[in-house]
């Protein structure tokens, strides 16, 4: 059950619920901040955060119902009643594309990439604080013991309590969620403050590199950690049992990070080639590329068929998630020009 905050007269109050609410707030606020000239206005973030938020909820809630149909009795009682069932945070990246689209369309944003450079460091603390919801929870849901006892605390682990009354102590997912992407967004502000968005060579838009390189590193995060949980949100495909099979060692979560990733690596590779053309450099960059996700993905798979040899498979994974960081950032570092301040 979820720790109650406050009650009184019949009004209930929970602690996730509260901090969610003080989170996405101060997530609106931090990007009202950054709201400094005519590229994007104060009406626009004002408009942007609650139809993110809505269409967050919404899409998350509807990959969970996908995935977990049995955990719902009709598709129309996922969407409306909240109380049970779960969600995917995958979700909030379509909300947010949506959101941002609606506001482009209305006109109170020249261009999109404007508004994501400055919405998406709140985003991402709006995140943060999910995260830290999640540890007032009924249940930890990391699938690693820490058994160090200089670990067995916070950020690194949480105490876990089984219904037989034995203690043990699981990697603290959430918390560290919270703690990674807190930091992150703090990145993002000083990016933004930077003016990231700035000329680039040859097409390549000038806006909308603080939001690509955010969600990189984002994306980056969420995958290795995803990887921790007991309970992600499997890839399942209805009527594609076969194809289930091989795939299923991979979240949505991971899936959706993974992709993110490699659009952002299309943009800046197309970059790449216009302003300095074919050369070796851009097959070191797409074979490093390619490397970093087949260790990725190899790594994910045989964490869980060999889980006594987690430590050496996870370490794999995240250098193989750090070099896909890598190429995507030399990648922007040699097809767009900085101003200096």
């Amino acid at each position: 059950m979820n720790a109650i905050a406050v009650s009184a007269y019949g009004f209930t109050v929970y602690w996730s619920s509260l901090i969610i609410v003080l989170g996405t707030a101060a997530g609106a606020v931090m990007s009202l901040a950054l709201c400094r000239d005519a590229r994007c206005r104060a009406s626009a973030v004002l408009c942007f955060y609650p139809l993110a938020a809505l269409f967050s909820v919404v899409f998350s809630r509807l990959i969970h119902w996908y995935s977990y149909m049995e955990q719902y009795a009709s598709f129309g009682a996922a969407i409306s009643n909240y109380q049970t069932g779960g969600y995917c945070i995958s979700g909030v990246l379509l909300g947010a594309l949506l959101a941002g689209a609606i506001v482009r369309g209305l006109g109170l944003v020249g261009r999109t990439g404007s508004l994501f450079d400055t919405v998406l460091p709140g985003a991402v603390m709006s995140v943060a604080f999910i995260r830290l919801a999640d540890m007032f929870g009924n249940a930890c849901r990391s699938k690693i013991t820490v058994s160090a006892p200089l670990l067995q605390r916070l950020p690194f682990a949480v105490a876990v309590t089984d219904t037989a009354g034995n203690t043990s102590y699981k990697f603290a997912t959430f918390f560290m969620s919270f703690v990674l992407l807190f930091i992150l967004s703090l990145v993002l502000v000083r990016l933004c403050v930077r003016r990231r968005d700035i000329p680039t060579v040859r097409g390549v838009s000038g806006t909308g590199n603080v939001a690509r390189l955010g969600l990189v590193l984002f994306s980056a995060l969420e995958i290795v950690l995803d990887s921790t949980r007991s309970d992600p949100v499997s890839i399942h495909f209805a009527f594609l049992t076969a194809f289930n099979k091989y795939v299923g060692f991979i979240s949505v979560t991971m899936f959706v990070c993974a992709v993110s990733i490699l659009c952002v690596f299309i943009h800046y590779c197309k970059g790449v080639k216009k302003s300095r053309g074919r050369s070796s450099r851009t097959a070191l960059l797409l074979t490093g590329y390619i490397v970093s996700l087949i260790g990725a993905g190899a790594s994910e798979y045989l964490v869980q068929r060999f889980t006594g040899m987690f430590l050496i498979f996870r370490s794999t994974q995240t250098l193989s998630v750090i070099l896909m960081v890598f190429v995507v950032c030399r990648c922007y570092s040699l097809c767009c020009i900085e101003e200096p301040d």
